[in-house]
């Protein structure tokens, strides 16, 4: 299990790209570390925390676009 928490963190940690406007893929990170954390439970036999994960995940990931601010290009 450690080693998936190590590699998971690099990888999650490569998905986020930081400019001059902040950061962008911390969404996409934060995704990768539940989906590693749902393999670890399901692994573990814990289905109940898995399906939890996935529930919450899910609704976390499908409705936090309204609150994302809005950047507009600078072309």
């Amino acid at each position: 299990m450690y080693g998936i928490i190590t590699g998971m963190g690099f990888i999650g940690g490569g998905t986020i790209f930081k400019n001059e406007d902040g950061a962008k893929g911390t969404a996409t990170a934060a995704g990768l570390w539940n989906t590693a954390a749902i393999g670890d439970s399901v692994a573990y036999a814990r289905y109940e925390i898995a399906t939890i994960l996935s529930v919450v995940g899910f609704i976390i990931l499908q409705f936090s676009k309204p609150f994302k601010p809005k950047h507009s290009r600078k072309d």
